[in-house]
C-alpha cells in the first residue's frame, strides 16, 4: 500500500483535522510503529501535535519494562513526546482476569494520556477497539 493512501485513510478512520493533538497507544510492535510513523508523516501537513504512549503492564517481568524504554528511544529519535506508564495489571481490577485487567489499564492510561495533553483523538493497534476513539 502506497503511503499516500496510508494517510488518506489515517485521516480519514481517525477524523483528524488541522492541530489534532493525537495520542498513539504504542506496544513497542510492528503495528504499533508504523501507526506511529504514518501519523508522523501526516505531523507537518496537518499541524498535528503526535504523542506517543507506552504502559508497561507488569505481566512480563523485565520485558516489559525494555519494551517501553525502547518505544520511548524510538519516540524520542522521531521527535515525538512518549508518555510512558508502568503498573500490575494483575492486580489493576479485582474480579478481572489479568488480560481484561491489562485492557482495562491500557484504555484507562491511553484516556488519562489523553486528557492530560488535551488530545481529541487517540489511537491504537488496527485490530484492537481503541484503532479509533475521537474524540477523548
Amino acid at each position: 500500500m502506497a503511503a499516500g493512501t496510508v494517510r488518506m485513510a489515517m485521516r480519514r478512520a481517525l477524523a483528524l483535522r488541522a492541530g489534532t493533538t493525537l495520542v498513539i497507544g504504542v506496544s513497542g510492535g510492528v503495528d504499533s510503529l508504523v501507526l506511529l510513523h504514518a501519523a508522523i508523516a501526516l505531523r507537518d501537513s496537518l499541524h498535528l501535535t503526535v504523542i506517543a504512549a507506552t504502559l508497561d503492564h507488569g505481566l512480563r517481568a523485565d520485558v516489559g519494562a525494555a519494551d517501553a524504554a525502547y518505544v520511548e528511544q524510538i519516540a524520542h529519535a522521531w521527535g515525538v513526546l512518549c508518555v510512558r506508564g508502568a503498573l500490575d495489571a494483575a492486580r489493576y481490577r479485582e474480579g478481572l482476569g489479568v488480560e481484561a485487567a491489562a485492557r482495562a489499564a491500557r484504555y484507562d492510561f491511553l484516556a488519562d494520556a489523553a486528557r492530560q495533553h488535551q488530545a481529541s483523538v487517540v489511537a491504537g493497534r488496527p485490530y484492537s477497539p481503541i484503532w479509533y476513539a475521537a474524540p477523548v
